[in-house]
């Protein structure tokens, strides 16, 4: 789901529509992959709660009918994949919580990256490099992936 997740992000650095529709497509695939019945209690009603988020919103990407619009809604898709890997992490190698401030009228929006260099998925050419780390979500990978 993280690697989907990361190939949506490339895809609208790269301002790239079609790209993205097909990535949030996988987004979609990988979270029905997701075993839900892992959990337990609150951890699996607040994993419902993501997982909505998620799956809503990355059909909004899918029908979308403009690049922009789809980074609104890609906004919503981040910040519940950094709630998840924020309550229940990764193994994967860290990931950074990157900020744009201008983004959506200097609203901000964040996003993960797997790379601490910013490459901004809001604005894509318009301005690559706005923003900044905001946390690093330590993974428990070993470096081998």
């Amino acid at each position: 789901l993280i690697d989907a997740y990361l190939e949506l992000k490339n895809a609208f650095v790269a301002t790239e529509f079609t790209t993205a529709t097909s990535a949030a497509k996988d987004v979609l695939q990988k979270l029905e992959k997701v075993q839900k019945s892992l959990l337990q209690g609150d951890a699996q009603v607040y994993w419902i709660e993501q997982f909505d988020a998620l799956k809503t919103h990355s059909q909004k990407i899918v029908t979308a009918e403009d690049v922009e619009t789809q980074r609104q809604q890609f906004e919503f898709v981040s910040m519940a994949m950094i709630n998840t890997i924020t309550a229940f992490g990764t193994t994967k190698k860290s990931l950074y919580v990157q900020h744009c401030p201008m983004a959506f009228d200097n609203q901000g929006a964040d996003w993960l990256a797997s790379e601490e260099g910013i490459r901004n998925p809001y604005f894509g050419d318009l301005m690559m490099k706005c923003g900044f780390v905001k946390e690093v979500l330590d993974g428990q990978a070993d470096g081998t992936d």
